[in-house]
């Protein structure tokens, strides 16, 4: 209505004329102003009722657990023969085992740049007309619920689907705890070269190391030029060069510390955190409750408004157990577990070495008098 009066009231100055309905109105006159405004205010009544309509179909179908919008990666679409609507969604041939391959592989801590290299390789193409699978694209895909049978509306989790889910619901738990932990580093340029950097704070100003060469000397070379060498590499202080310790040694004791806890743990149960569990357990126990009011909604045992009140309820109690079991152990971290661990240090790659630091210990390069020999004490190894 507030762009309809901007424009009646612009084409009564310009002296436009209108013609909708077979009807032809100048705006300037009085009655047609009327007449305009009865037309514009039934219009906007009936695109209201037009929302609300649709609104709530889509409502009533996520509580009944249709599925709703574009066919995702992983599934087909089987149509009526003779209307050509969707009846249902069934998992594609080809398409599905790829999301169950790319679950897999993530759980087991291979990274999504890799994944998204090896597709485009194979030539496995997206369900979209794009260049091709990248790590954001394969991250959005995993992350959703579709694929654990599990129906949203308006970004939140109401039930459950009616169509065969390609992974388990606590395969989705997994893969959206690990996606979402903090530590997760998404990486898109050059493989990092040192263990630490980044990691590794200050204990002086709390700022972050980095490397950086150290005993630069010249040389003069056979064609007459001069050089510049580097005697060896230092973790120090990017802030302020609060302190600075040779790189190698600290990489020594912070892999060794990290190996010899490893190497002793048996099962990885012992790095879990038992809150975790009792969230994921919690938020189980909460949705399948949810599914039980949906279910009696849908046979009418339940009213809208009971089913609402509970939604109400149970909504924002799932969403804080499934907060609070967010934090899981990282799959990098799970290969290293047992009397393989350094075997299995050798052969991972410096980005996953990293997620092991980060997930594991926090390291301190604390201040020391100048000393010859390195002092292992200067380098303050917490686990977490």
């Amino acid at each position: 209505m507030g762009e309809y009066a901007e424009l009646r009231d612009l084409c009564a100055e310009r002296g436009v004329l209108w013609c909708f309905s077979g009807a032809l109105l100048d705006p300037s006159k009085p009655g047609d102003r009327l007449s305009s405004v009865v037309a514009a205010a039934f219009s906007e009544h009936e695109s209201d009722l037009i929302v609300e309509r649709v609104r709530r179909a889509q409502r009533a179908n996520a509580q009944e657990g249709k599925a709703h919008g574009k066919v995702p990666f992983g599934y087909r679409a089987v149509r009526d023969p003779d209307t050509g609507k969707i009846e249902k969604r069934v998992p594609d041939e080809k398409q599905a085992p790829i999301v169950r391959e790319v679950v897999r592989r993530v759980l087991d801590g291979e990274p999504l740049y890799a994944l998204a290299r090896e597709l485009n390789d194979r030539g496995v193409s997206t369900s979209k007309q794009s260049k091709g699978w990248t790590a954001a694209s394969l991250s959005a895909m995993v992350k959703r619920p579709t694929y654990a049978g599990l129906r949203t509306h308006l970004g939140v989790v109401v039930g459950t689907g009616k169509w065969e889910p390609l992974i388990s619901v606590e395969e989705h738990e997994q893969i959206v705890a690990l996606m979402s932990d903090p530590r997760r580093l998404t990486h898109h340029g050059v493989e990092p070269q040192y263990l630490l950097t980044g990691i590794a704070v200050c204990g002086e100003c709390g700022g972050r190391i980095r490397r950086r060469r150290n005993g630069r000397y010249s040389k003069r070379t056979g064609d007459g030029s001069e050089r510049t060498f580097y005697e060896y590499s230092s973790y120090s202080c990017f802030e302020g060069g609060c302190v600075s310790r040779r790189q190698h040694l600290v990489d020594a004791l912070v892999r060794e510390a990290v190996l010899q806890r490893l190497e002793n743990i048996v099962s990885v149960d012992e790095l879990a955190d038992p809150e975790q569990k009792e969230a994921q357990k919690a938020a189980r126990d909460l949705r399948k409750r949810l599914d039980d009011a949906v279910a009696e909604f849908a046979r009418g045992d339940l009213t809208a408004a009971r089913l609402a009140h509970a939604e109400k309820l149970l909504l924002p109690e799932i969403e804080k157990h499934e907060r609070r079991a967010q934090k899981i152990v990282p799959p990098e971290v799970q290969r290293l577990i047992g009397p393989n661990a350094r075997s299995q240090w050798q052969a991972m790659s410096m980005v996953d070495r990293r997620m092991v630091i980060r997930s594991l210990v926090s390291v301190t390069i604390l201040k020391d008098r100048p000393r010859r020999e390195f002092n292992p004490k200067s380098v303050a190894i917490k686990l977490i």
